[in-house]
């Protein structure tokens, strides 16, 4: 039982409807002292079945920021490196350094001259880069 919730932890599930329930039902599963057999294993394999809400390779604490981020800017949001257009508008993210400059066909070097700073990267960007959101 301890494994099944915290796949649901660890996947984001338990921000699903069914995910979340199942979570606030598995103390009476518990208490109730069910055998394995007992389980409700058609909910399980439900909840199990949805796609992972959060980057299994990332820290839980980078994945619940990534997912409030993208509850605030209504998109979907990972680690990384963010897009801005000049309007400070959230554009796309790109999962790192190399991977950005590999995006834009430009030298690692000018993907960190530009981070976090107000420098308009090609006249039409601003880079920030997840280490900008931590409090």
């Amino acid at each position: 039982m301890f494994k099944i919730c915290l796949t649901i932890l660890i996947n984001g599930l338990h921000y699903t409807d069914k995910g979340h329930k199942f979570l606030l039902n598995a103390n009476k599963y518990i208490a109730n002292n069910l055998s394995i057999l007992d389980l409700p294993w058609k909910e399980i394999d439900d909840i199990l079945s949805q796609p992972s809400i959060f980057d299994t390779n990332l820290p839980y604490k980078t994945n619940i920021k990534n997912y409030t981020l993208s509850l605030k800017h209504n998109k979907s949001i990972t680690s990384g490196v963010y897009i801005y257009d000049l309007n400070y508008n959230y554009i796309k993210t790109i999962g790192g350094q190399d991977k950005t400059a590999k995006y834009f066909n430009v030298s690692k070097y000018n993907i960190l001259k530009h981070l976090n700073k107000d420098i308009p990267f090609m006249n039409k960007f601003y880079l920030k880069s997840s280490s900008t959101f931590k409090k």
